[in-house]
């Protein structure tokens, strides 16, 4: 399995914590930098928050059971909150989550 770089914002919980929107209700937008290596792919998962998936570098393809979208460098893709999403990488890829 290929490493995979986290850089957590300041004052936001870990994974280990594994804090919830109810948990942290004055959290308007969270944010999280990760770098992956190509072909790295993250299984279909949810959260109880929405999330803006940008990327910063390389191409990712995100899916849902709605449909699949492809974002070049420099755009997003919205997952609301709730909804599953996977997400694959190609490319040395850079996202902010």
């Amino acid at each position: 399995m290929d490493e995979v770089e986290i850089r957590w914002t300041p004052g936001l919980k870990t994974p280990a914590q594994d804090g919830t929107a109810a948990d942290e209700p004055h959290f308007l937008i969270r944010t999280l930098a990760a770098e992956f290596s190509n072909g790295r792919k993250v299984e279909p998962h949810s959260h109880p928050w929405g999330q803006s998936i940008y990327a910063i570098s390389g191409v990712m393809s995100v899916w849902t059971t709605e449909g699949s979208w492809v974002a070049p460098p420099h755009s997003a893709v919205w997952a609301p909150a709730g909804v599953r999403h996977g997400i694959r990488f190609t490319g040395a890829f850079t996202t902010l989550l």
